[in-house]
């Protein structure tokens, strides 16, 4: 890449992502940090610690200083994490600040190999090292190693000080201020090329990892696979075939579980060329490729799963290297001495529609073999197993889609991985199959924006200290009900409360049902179902599979909100689970054999990063007196209507004339005065909620006409129903209402 074109993008980057004012609110956020430190280290609080990270992780943004400079690596639950283990914590922060630059590198190794801090990931030991010299070292985190692999066209993931000596060499060649960085280089690897171009459909975007253009560079190779045509599109290929590509097979090692990624090699020389090798004969290859091998071996010789595309299709699977005379032999001594139990085990596993077992093509086209067949028929020519997704399937396929698709796959095919590289592999893929395959993929949503309490109290209308009680309770107690009248924006709130405790606003780790009278435990952890053959089949049901992932990913907070908790029958939803939700029993201590469990060492349990959110209306005549049992279980937090000056400043913002707002907090707040007073019938749960007159941006104009509207189609049905044995008094008080 040519340096003009280098310069005329960061010029670009510079211009609209960080202005003066943004740098210089960052050099003060980092000076004041820096001050926290020397003026007590090794000495730093609980509320010191959380306190540093907060001011080092201020930004400036839109006009206002708001946290969430280094996306979620020093906020929520991580922040309170670190903060939680002063005493290691002060520990790690005097050694970084005092060691030797020449020592430095060696203790950021050290940090990762022993993990010592929980919550801080590879980003702890740099940042401190960042604060402390800024013109000497850079931050290593994820977002930047993507930027600076694109500059340097290699992957810089696994060594800080090659990472560091490249981020400093870039910075010195474009005249960079070490406060720019995380932004440029977030920028660059974002756009996955650092060719400022027009935005059409030759460019990849955060839904689509693959165009129309990605095929036709494909066509042309394979019409003339030679050096000749790579180079006269290198940046295309670049960016329209190797970028995603690599990108597609990095998201799926984020979603493979932990026994994979320890066996596997998901960083180092995974990628192929498109170049061949060829001692200056000028030949290319007309596909390019990546594959996970076991740790140690190589792409030639090893077992591998492997992402190839080409000008026709999108492959993935199982693959042995060509050369891989050894693991063969293995694979094929095991497949007949376990194949039929180890086929039987991944025949019980959801398959892959294209899905095809052997074969010696290189494209696979699926058939019917079962994984029990074909081990029983496996040669040295067939040991292959994958799928292929067509050229105009793959077009129409998001980011997510493939990434989830080839994640299942990989977790399903690994045990042939284990059959070729372990010499009595059934036991290993045994625990496997029964701890890991059916585990569903955590997919993160992409640039997910960080949020805060600051960004809760610019939307819900709660004091800030109401607001962070509730946020203490769910720590402490991992399930609460939010209970009020209609209106009050209970589901809403809810949202906000997971939001702000995880610090960013990912909806991937919040899940939300509703429950009713015919919800069953079926429907909500595991059932048999109809399946398409006339039979049943086991189903896992969504709290289920959300929970797996929680298992998986427990350095991080996730929600499962229920609105209208106290509509379902509790014993029969939750069944023998009822009581793992109690916040005392969540660590696999308690795990349990469900229902419908195969073995007894099927188990199940709840982690303790997994809380429960309900929404409860307390106007609700039609539900008995709330269950012990969901009394017990669960925190109730009351929520109520609120038309105080949060209410009114948000109407205002809205064009909302100002008579007409103190017309509705005057007529609401005589109703619900009224409501209140009614011991008998009614009582404070059954008041008319602030939400039901906040504009939502469904109509050009909030004015008489729109109140009139709320009021005989929304509250005008509550009051007929409130005093429905009253006609006339219901009547009155909407006309009252209605009234000018």
């Amino acid at each position: 890449m040519a340096d003009k074109m280098y310069s005329e993008l960061i010029e670009s980057f510079i211009s609209n992502y960080a202005p003066p004012e943004r740098i210089a609110a960052r050099k003060d956020a980092e000076k004041e940090a820096r001050d926290l430190i020397a003026e007590n280290l090794g000495h730093l609080s609980k509320d010191q610690l959380s306190q540093f990270f907060k001011v080092a992780d201020r930004d400036y943004e839109n006009g206002s200083l708001k946290e969430g400079r280094y996306g979620i690596t020093f906020l929520g639950n991580n922040r309170k994490l670190i903060a939680e283990q002063p005493e290691t914590v002060n520990k790690w922060i005097k050694e970084l600040w005092e060691v030797s630059e020449a020592k430095a590198y060696s203790l950021v190794d050290q940090f990762l190999k022993e993990k010592p801090i929980k919550g801080a990931g590879g980003g702890f030991p740099s940042f401190i090292l960042y604060l402390r010299d800024p013109d000497l070292f850079n931050i290593w985190i994820k977002v930047m190693i993507g930027g600076i692999n694109v500059v340097t066209d290699e992957v810089l993931a696994h060594d800080y000080k090659s990472y560091n000596s490249a981020v400093n060499s870039f910075r010195e060649t474009y005249h960079l201020e070490p406060q720019t960085l995380d932004i440029v280089l977030t920028l660059i690897g974002r756009e996955n090329t650092p060719v400022p171009e027009t935005k059409s459909e030759d460019t990849i975007s955060a839904d689509y990892l693959f165009s129309t253009a990605s095929f036709e560079l494909l066509d042309k190779l394979h019409a003339a696979p030679v050096a000749v045509t790579y180079h006269a599109n290198k940046e295309n290929f670049k960016k329209l075939v190797e970028f995603p590509l690599q990108s597609l097979l990095k998201e799926v090692v984020t979603h493979l579980p932990c026994k994979m990624i320890s066996k596997m090699e998901t960083e180092k020389k995974i990628f192929a060329r498109i170049l061949k090798n060829d001692y200056g004969k000028g030949g290319a290859w007309d596909f390019y490729w990546g594959a996970l091998f076991p740790k140690g071996g190589e792409r030639t010789t090893d077992a591998q799963l492997f992402v190839w595309m080409d000008h026709e299709s999108l492959e993935a699977g199982f693959y042995m290297g060509e050369h891989g005379k050894e693991q063969k032999e293995r694979f094929l001594k095991n497949a007949g001495l376990f194949g039929k139990d180890i086929g039987k085990l991944l025949d019980a596993q959801t398959r892959d529609k294209s899905l095809s077992l052997g074969g010696e093509d290189r494209l696979f086209s699926g058939n019917d073999l079962t994984f029990e067949q074909w081990l029983k028929e496996v040669s040295t020519t067939s040991m292959r197993a994958g799928v292929s997704i067509k050229r105009a399937e793959v077009l129409t396929s998001s980011r997510n889609e493939l990434v989830n698709r080839i994640s299942i796959l990989f977790k399903q095919l690994f045990p042939l991985v284990l059959m070729a590289t372990t010499e009595n592999p059934m036991s290993e893929v045994d625990d496997y199959v029964d701890d890991k395959v059916s585990k569903p993929p955590i997919l993160p949503v992409l640039d997910s924006p960080s949020y805060n309490i600051d960004d809760a109290m610019a939307e819900v209308f709660i004091e800030e200290s109401g607001f962070q009680e509730i946020l203490d309770l769910i720590q402490y107690k991992k399930n609460i009900i939010l209970q009020g009248p209609p209106g009050v924006g209970k589901t809403f709130i809810a949202k906000r409360l997971a939001y702000a405790m995880m610090g960013v606003k990912d909806a991937s780790r919040v899940e939300m049902i509703q429950f009713h009278q015919s919800y069953s435990y079926e429907d909500f952890i595991q059932g048999y179902r109809p399946n398409g053959d006339g039979g049943f089949e086991l189903k896992n049901g969504i709290f289920y599979d959300f929970c797996r992932r929680a298992q998986e990913d427990d350095l991080r907070d996730y929600f499962f909100i229920i609105d209208e908790i106290n509509r379902g029958n509790l014993s029969k939803i939750f069944g023998e689970l009822l009581m793992l939700i109690e916040s005392d029993k969540r660590d696999k201590s308690f795990a349990m054999p469900l229902t419908y469990s195969r073995t007894a060492a099927d188990r199940f349990y709840i982690p303790k990063n997994l809380h429960f959110i309900g929404t409860m209306n307390t106007a609700d005549r039609s539900l008995a007196i709330v269950d012990y049992a969901l009394r017990r279980r669960f925190s109730f937090v009351d929520l109520k209507p609120n038309f105080g000056d949060k209410f009114s400043e948000h109407l205002e913002s809205k064009d909302v004339p100002k008579d007409l707002i103190k017309r509705i907090i005057d007529k609401i707040n005589q109703l619900n005065s009224d409501i209140s007073s009614d011991q008998k019938n009614l009582g404070a749960g059954f008041c008319i909620g602030h939400s039901f007159f906040c504009p939502n941006g469904g109509i050009a104009k909030y004015d008489q006409v729109w109140f009139e509207m709320i009021i005989k189609r929304e509250i005008a049905p509550l009051v007929r129903e409130y005093w429905f044995d009253d006609e006339n008094k219901a009547q009155q008080k909407i006309a009252g209402l209605l009234s000018v």
